[in-house]
């Protein structure tokens, strides 16, 4: 039922939104009378009621969740996700809605939580399964599983591999996050990212991340970042500042038996990326990239910090 708030809210819409009359009337077809009223009956600027209409008509909502965006909008604490919302372009205002549609509280949290660039930039972002990256971002950060900073860090990283036309961005960590069933895959995915940033920003230029090739032994393997020079780099976010005797070992084999194999000749630096200081890095494990520099030269490591 509308309120009366609601009733001048819907004769505000009649007059004030293109082809409103026709668009409510198919909405109020979809609905019932309760999730009809709270699209009006819920406090909103009529130019935002506007483009979840236009959005609903569209197809880029259902009738459900064009009432459940209402609803979520209009809850008591919620003004600031509105404010932000208005900032943006009708397309990413739509993509917001999308978000908020899909995963309800959880979009909310996660547009109240992040500055609002990083929510331009993760809503900007048009490559691959992304809106199930948005979601699944959603998610992580109301349960807690992720923090804001890193939604944050890997918007702004992902935009500018998106900007920059670096392959493998839709293939690797977007693909990683929207199909993790576990969160605490997300990090991993996102210090990627921010690594293949870092190297843009220290003057690299990058091949393609998450490069999937076969070897002269015809495995299959993947690296996570090759760089045009013929320079590669493997990521680790793990923590490897203390690294047992197994840990060592499987490093040395990734390292020995895939990068130095591919690698086209020893003038090509391989190196390891760490998301912790090197100082606090395991002494065994810098002491075997260490030699396997002496062995095979141009074997390197470095730390890029997960946020800037």
């Amino acid at each position: 039922m509308l309120t009366d708030g609601g009733q001048e809210r819907f004769v505000d819409t009649l007059e004030g939104v293109e082809k409103g009359g026709q668009r409510a009337a198919r909405l109020q077809r979809k609905l019932d009378d309760e999730d009809f009223g709270a699209v009006f009956n819920a406090d909103l600027p009529d130019e935002t009621r506007g483009t979840l209409l236009r959005a609903y008509d569209d197809g880029d909502l259902s009738a459900s969740e064009t009432a459940t965006v209402a609803r979520k909008l209009d809850e008591p604490g919620n003004s600031d996700v509105v404010s932000t919302i208005r900032t943006l372009d009708e397309t990413d205002q739509r993509r917001a809605f999308e978000l908020i549609g899909e995963t309800g509280d959880n979009g909310v949290t996660l547009i109240s939580s992040v500055d609002t660039p990083a929510t331009r930039d993760l809503l900007r972002i048009d490559t691959g399964e992304i809106d199930a990256v948005r979601n699944s971002l959603a998610r992580s950060l109301s349960s807690g599983s992720i923090d804001a900073d890193t939604v944050e860090q890997f918007a702004e990283d992902a935009a500018e591999l998106e900007r920059r036309g670096v392959d493998g961005l839709a293939d690797g960590p977007i693909k990683d996050i929207a199909r993790t069933g576990d969160p605490s895959n997300i990090p991993d995915a996102a210090f990627e990212a921010r690594s293949a940033v870092k190297l843009l920003e220290d003057g690299s230029d990058i091949d393609e991340i998450g490069k999937k090739v076969i070897l002269s032994d015809d495995r299959r393997v993947e690296f996570d970042i090759v760089q045009s020079n013929g320079d590669l780099a493997e990521v680790k976010n793990g923590d490897f500042t203390r690294a047992s005797g197994g840990d060592v070992r499987k490093l040395r084999s990734q390292i020995e038996d895939n990068y130095l194999q591919y690698r086209d000749s020893s003038s090509d630096t391989m190196t390891v990326v760490f998301s912790d200081p090197i100082e606090e890095i395991d002494e065994d494990v810098l002491d075997m990239l260490d030699n396997l520099d002496d062995k095979y030269g141009n074997v390197d490591y470095q730390y890029v910090p997960r946020t800037e």
